[in-house]
This record gives C-alpha cells, sequence and structure tokens, in this order.
C-alpha cells in the first residue's frame, strides 16, 4: 500500500514545507492580540464543542487538564489564557474563585457572556502586572504558552504572583509529535500509518498551512520540550511531573483519533513553586 498525507494531497508526495513557515511578528503581543479580536467569533463557536469531544486535541487536554487540577473549592485560582472562558466556568462550578486572564478584549467579551461570579481581566500573561505578589493558590494555562512570545518572563510572572508551595499546571500542543511541519501519515485506505516530524529543532513563530484553523490564523510559537522545561526550573519552580495523554485503544474511523492513540498529541506539565 503506498502511503498519502491526510489532508492537503499532492500526487502522492510529501507536501512542501510552506514559505511562510517561520514569521516573527512585530510588536509580537499586539499582533496576537489582534488576530485574536478577529478570530474571537469563530473560535468562540468551535472551541466549547473541541474542548467537550472525546476525540480532538482540545479534549484531551482539557479533560486530563481537569484531573491534574483536581479539587479547587475556596482555591484562588488563574486562568492563563482564558480565551472565551470554558474551564474557568468548569472550575468556577466546582468553587474555585477563579479570574480568567486574556489578551483579547473580544475573547473576554464572550467570556463575560456566557458567565457571571468569574473575574475576567485584559492582561498580558507576560508580566501580570495586574495582580501583586503571593495572591492566587493555583495558576493554569491549557493550550495557551504557545501563543506566548516570552516564555520566561511569563514563567516569572506567574512564580511571582503564586503563593509558596502552589501549583502552576499547563498543556501544551505536544512540542514533538505536533511540531511545525509534521503531519499524519495514512495508506490508501485512510488508515493511520505514522506521525512525521519535519523541524522539531527550529524554535520560533510559525504558522500551519491550513485554512480556518487557530494555527493558520494566529500562529505559535515552537519550543522544544527541554525549552519549558528547563527554563521553569531556572525561574524557582520544581518538576512535579509530566504526563503524555493518549486516546484509549480502540478501532477508530478518524485517522488523527488512531493516530492520537498512539502518538501523544498533548503535554501536560505539572511544577510547584519553591
Amino acid at each position: 500500500m503506498s502511503p498519502q498525507f491526510c489532508g492537503v494531497r499532492k500526487n502522492n508526495a510529501w507536501s512542501p514545507i510552506p514559505t511562510n513557515y517561520y514569521i516573527y511578528p512585530p510588536g509580537g503581543v499586539l499582533v496576537a492580540s489582534a488576530a485574536y479580536d478577529a478570530f474571537a467569533e469563530q473560535y468562540a463557536d468551535r472551541v466549547p464543542t473541541d474542548l467537550d469531544s472525546s476525540l480532538t486535541v482540545e479534549g484531551l487536554a482539557t479533560r486530563h487538564l481537569l484531573v491534574a487540577l483536581g479539587d479547587v473549592k475556596g482555591q484562588d485560582v488563574l486562568d492563563l489564557g482564558c480565551g472565551e472562558g470554558h474551564v474557568a466556568r468548569r472550575l468556577a462550578v466546582s468553587g474555585g474563585k477563579v479570574t480568567g486572564l486574556d489578551l483579547s478584549s473580544e475573547l473576554l467579551r464572550i467570556a463575560r457572556q456566557r458567565s457571571s461570579g468569574i473575574e475576567y481581566v485584559c492582561g498580558d500573561a507576560q508580566d501580570l502586572q495586574s495582580f501583586r505578589d503571593s495572591c492566587f493558590d493555583l495558576v493554569y494555562s491549557n493550550l495557551a504558552l504557545m501563543d506566548i512570545p516570552d516564555l520566561v518572563g511569563t514563567y516569572r510572572a506567574v512564580r511571582r504572583v503564586l503563593r509558596p508551595t502552589r501549583r502552576f499546571v499547563f498543556t501544551l500542543v505536544h512540542p514533538c509529535f505536533c511540531a511545525p511541519g509534521g503531519d499524519v501519515l495514512t495508506d490508501e485506505d485512510g488508515r493511520f500509518l505514522a506521525r512525521t516530524v519535519a523541524r522539531y529543532t527550529e524554535e520560533g513563530f510559525w504558522r500551519s498551512d491550513g485554512v480556518g484553523t487557530v494555527r493558520s490564523t494566529v500562529g505559535a510559537h515552537h519550543r522544544r520540550v527541554s525549552t519549558y522545561v528547563n527554563e521553569l526550573l531556572a525561574v524557582g519552580f520544581n518538576l512535579r511531573r509530566l504526563v503524555e495523554p493518549t486516546l484509549p485503544p480502540a478501532d477508530y474511523a478518524r485517522a488523527s483519533a488512531q493516530c492520537y492513540s498512539k502518538i501523544p498529541p498533548v503535554l501536560l506539565v505539572e511544577a510547584v513553586r519553591d
């Protein structure tokens, strides 16, 4: 059986890496804010479905994040990069005193429409200037750190607002297996064969060559796993665990789900402030 790509197919050949593979945006934060503001309605319409799905990267990340967070009743909690507030609403229902922070005023407008009793703040995760030192028991982020240019600044800000010995938990699209330029390789019947990895070692800002997706619209900052972990340790966190969730074994119809049952599309990191 001859291999072919699931998605854009070009004469059964490997798709070329797009010419806009790395684009370092001037203004960084302002570009990200404008991109998410313009994409907010479309993003907010799809996100709840994706986060609740059992077969999507978003759903897998969210389920494992909620398990890792555990009981948050009575805790002061910060949702870093809260978007339209899906996870914040779940934790607020569970008794957490949740504050959601995002750079996009449009996503926060939608978040406020969808919930009450949650404080939403428009601000920059790279400095968290809206918050005093040691004011949260828990900070978490769901699939958002890839959107933030200054990782070290973000880590330092999170450590500052966390109370001593409290946790920072975050999920990422897995940097190893969902790196820029990769794809799902299938056989001629559409069954999963392999996941390709093209340029894992090249860190930087990139956009996918899809149409209408989050990563083709707003892009992301690709980093190695070692960068995420080593910089976390360097600013004063202790690593508690890494989790690489997959879908349970099953006879999935979709090649993407077949892939996610064998290769983890998500990385979860749990750390503790010293």
